[in-house]
């Protein structure tokens, strides 16, 4: 039995650095991303890490997501 909840624990701790590096690895380069380029473009000096590139990041992904739904249920009879 020990063997077999060594196992677990090993399959589980593998799993969870694997799902936080893709987590981590998603939001840092789709919303901070996207937020620090857009907020660049109005202001030189941004701070990668705040508050506003997140908050912009993730207004513009919902924009987008928006966007893509209502044009599908446009043409697509919806």
């Amino acid at each position: 039995m020990p063997l077999e909840e060594l196992a677990k624990g090993l399959v589980a701790g593998i799993f969870r650095i694997v799902g936080e590096v893709l987590v981590e690895g998603v939001f840092e380069r789709l919303f901070r991303g996207a937020g620090y380029a857009i907020c660049r473009r109005f202001k030189p000096k941004v701070d990668p890490d705040g508050w506003v590139v997140l908050l912009v990041g993730v207004g513009f992904w919902l924009g987008l997501g928006w966007l893509a739904v209502s044009t599908y249920l446009r043409y697509a009879g919806g």
